[in-house]
């Protein structure tokens, strides 16, 4: 899979040349609905590249800071799990002061004079542009005209929740500790990142700052968790409280802790 910068795609540098079918969003967590808009970039034509834009970091975190809980995941895993479902380039975009002052038209005409655009497809709640004025319908209406076909996709909708599927209900269920939903609607588990997080350690236990964490974490409680390392795992149990996460097996190598059940919530 190919990683391309914003500032490499206004440049024109290691873009691909091939006709491109593109969707575009933060994918954070990569979730049920997001798999459904990959599936229709793939669908569209064998001779097109599928393609996605994304940001490396959530605009929420620099728009709505006060309400804003963490990520689902780490960028990574998110390039990870893009790749898995066959995305062959994602174009990766900073949420700066430039890139959020670009109009909608200013957006898609970068896209499309780097690109051999032939299809979008977007969600039905799908914003750009200055102040987020451009709709899913206008920017079908703008591309169109350039011959651009765009589809905007219906949101999937969880059956249970009677609800459509998003990273904010997911967030939602990770603060709960409600791992069975969390798990539903993201179609993997929830996995804590800490590759590059300050561990600590003595010789009964090993914990991290909560506040160190730029991911989404449950409520305090105790859960049976997976502790992934270097190819090899192990289960245990991680205890949150208000300010740490602990668990009793050594850190050096861990990477991953990938949460599996609660086992206690704060309010029991």
């Amino acid at each position: 899979m190919r990683v391309i910068d914003w500032v490499s795609l206004e440049r024109g540098r290691n873009l691909p040349r091939e006709p491109v079918a593109l969707s575009v969003g933060v994918f954070d967590g990569v979730h049920l609905g997001h798999r459904a808009l990959i599936e229709r970039i793939h669908n569209f034509s064998e001779d097109s590249v599928a393609t996605v834009l994304t940001f490396r970091d959530n605009p929420a975190r620099r728009l709505r800071p006060q309400t804003y809980h963490g990520d689902l995941e780490s960028f990574n895993r998110r390039l990870e799990k893009l790749e898995a479902l066959g995305v062959a380039v994602v174009i990766v975009a900073e949420f700066d002061e430039r890139f959020r002052n670009l109009s909608g038209e200013a957006f898609l005409d970068a896209l499309r004079a780097a690109l051999e655009l032939r299809y979008l497809a977007v969600g039905s709640n799908f914003r750009c542009g200055r102040d987020m004025t451009m709709s899913a319908q206008d920017v079908r209406r703008y591309l169109e005209a350039y011959g651009v076909r765009v589809d905007i996709a219906p949101p999937v909708v969880d059956n249970e929740l009677q609800l459509p599927v998003s990273s904010t209900v997911i967030r939602r269920a990770v603060l709960d500790g409600d791992l069975n939903r969390v798990r539903r609607l993201l179609g993997s588990n929830f996995e804590l990142d800490v590759a590059d997080a300050a561990l600590q350690q003595n010789q009964s236990e090993c914990w991290m700052r909560k506040h160190d964490c730029s991911q989404v974490l449950p409520h305090a409680g105790v859960f049976e968790v997976e502790l992934r390392c270097e190819g090899d795992s192990c289960r245990d149990i991680v205890t949150i409280t208000e300010n740490h996460l602990r668990w009793s097996q050594q850190c050096n190598s861990t990477n991953r802790i990938r949460f599996l059940r609660q086992l206690k919530s704060h309010e029991q």
